[in-house]
């Protein structure tokens, strides 16, 4: 048992009681066939997040090797402004590809309410 400040005594129950607790795949089922049908999903996320990993990876190659490649060629370090909209472009798209990679991540080893990892991440 932990006390608070005003010395009232509370356990680690009764903190998870005040939040929702949601299991979105729960790999404990009763039904033998849900139970692997879980996993599957499972197995898919995470080959999804893999997948989301090496998008990732190549976007980020890309945000370099492509201004790399435009500022080498004639004329000389000189960008237009469409080169500068698609290196933003690459940028956003990174960025969002990390987004969705931590969605995954939480979708996977949470057992909060969906909704409250929409609204609110850690």
């Amino acid at each position: 048992m932990k006390t608070d400040s005003n010395k009232r005594p509370h356990s680690e129950q009764d903190f998870k009681s005040r939040h929702l607790v949601h299991e979105e795949l729960p790999q404990a089922h009763e039904d033998s066939l849900i139970r692997v049908l879980h996993k599957i999903i499972r197995i898919g996320v995470k080959i999804l997040a893999f997948l989301m990993v090496l998008v990732i990876i190549w976007g980020d190659i890309n945000i370099l090797y492509v201004p790399y490649q435009q500022l080498v060629s004639a004329p000389f370090l000189l960008l237009e402004v469409s080169d500068i909209f698609c290196l933003i472009a690459a940028f956003m798209v990174v960025l969002i590809a990390i987004e969705i990679f931590v969605n995954i991540r939480f979708y996977l080893g949470t057992d909060v309410f969906p909704l409250q990892l929409v609204i609110a991440q850690p």
